[in-house]
């Protein structure tokens, strides 16, 4: 029984990991990892950074810009928003818990 607990131990751990923690790819193992600390976008003004929203039109101010991390090898691309500030004000967003237990007739 050991080992099947360090087996089932061992998938969650790498499936939880994520580029920017680990420096090494879920999907492929590769550890040559690639960072974009900005992402743009085109707009009618140029180039501004890629967020998740931009709440005025009336205003350049952008909410949960976002940050890439890239596979070298597959060619992977992992998002990350950078700051979360603003986000519920301003964003149709909702949270997902996973912690949360299911409701319903199988428990």
């Amino acid at each position: 029984m050991g080992r099947l607990e360090r087996e089932v131990q061992a998938l969650l751990e790498r499936r939880s990991a994520s580029m920017r923690d680990e420096l090494r790819c879920p999907a492929c193992g590769a550890r040559k990892i690639l960072h974009a600390p900005k992402v743009l976008d085109a707009d009618a003004d140029g180039r501004s950074e890629l967020a998740i929203a931009q709440p005025s039109v009336w205003s350049s101010r952008r909410v949960g810009k976002l940050e890439a991390y890239i596979c070298a090898g597959c060619m992977l691309v992992e998002w990350h928003v950078r700051e979360l500030e603003g986000l519920d004000e301003h964003v149709d967003v909702s949270v997902l818990d996973g912690e949360a237990p299911r409701q319903g007739p199988y428990r």
